[in-house]
């Protein structure tokens, strides 16, 4: 296992199971400025109070949890992009539905087709495959064509199947994606 301690140092433990086992101990001696570390330690509260403020939209409604979760919804950290997808699932549909079919930047628009296959109804199954060819795979990195392929198979699982025309639409866009 490895750990830090509270003074900063790093401990991890060596062997086990009938083998000789050790602690050790590993901490800086340089003279040399920790700035850097104190930068990204800095970077990573503000990230985690960030994840913690969309957090507490996770349980109660509030308009103001639509409009802090669509800030991050495209975030760069995939946990705060997370969070917020969650929060605005647990606001009422109907506040920020027919703005997800509207966005147009790639990861918001991701995050928030993927939050509206997850809570939408059935009825709205139709105009969230239409938001989705605005996307060409070509612009999408590897992880957003997984997304992408994601927001698909949820609508079909929760929304039901397609019709004949949509399906075989689909089967022709995603075609050449395939064996990869």
């Amino acid at each position: 296992g490895v750990d830090f301690g509270p003074d900063g140092a790093m401990y991890f433990v060596t062997g086990g199971r009938r083998t000789q086992s050790g602690l050790y101990r590993v901490r800086y001696v340089g003279s040399g400025s920790s700035a850097l570390g104190q930068a990204a330690d800095a970077e990573a509260k503000r990230a985690r109070e960030l994840r913690r403020r969309l957090e507490q939209f996770h349980s109660r409604r509030s308009i103001e949890g639509v409009g802090l979760a669509w800030e991050h919804l495209g975030n760069d950290d995939p946990w705060i992009r997370h969070a917020a997808r969650v929060a605005l699932e647990h606001q009422p549909v109907d506040a920020w539905a027919s703005r997800a079919l509207e966005e147009k930047d790639l990861q918001t628009a991701l995050s928030a087709l993927l939050a509206l296959a997850r809570q939408g109804a059935a009825g709205q199954q139709d105009a969230l495959l239409i938001a989705m060819p605005q996307f060409s795979s070509a612009d999408m990195s590897e992880a957003q064509q997984l997304e992408a392929l994601r927001i698909l198979g949820l609508s079909f699982i929760r929304m039901g199947k397609p019709d004949d025309l949509t399906t075989e639409d689909l089967l022709e866009a995603l075609g050449p994606l395939y064996p990869a």
